[in-house]
């Protein structure tokens, strides 16, 4: 059980962590996490980037 991980726990500390640094924020009118407006570093990225570049255009 060395290699044991919970992947919900992963997930809500990531994304725990984005709303701490303010990369998302709650929406209280549609109950879900939104991302802040401004450049978006996910798709593209100084360690990798998806080939089609970001479908949302925050690249």
């Amino acid at each position: 059980m060395g290699h044991h991980y919970e992947p919900k726990e992963l997930v809500a500390d990531a994304l725990y962590s984005e709303v701490e640094a303010g990369n998302l924020h709650y929406d209280s009118q549609s109950g879900h996490l939104k991302r802040v407006s401004g450049k978006c570093t996910f798709c593209v990225n100084d360690q990798w980037q998806f080939p089609e570049g970001c479908a949302y255009g925050k690249a």
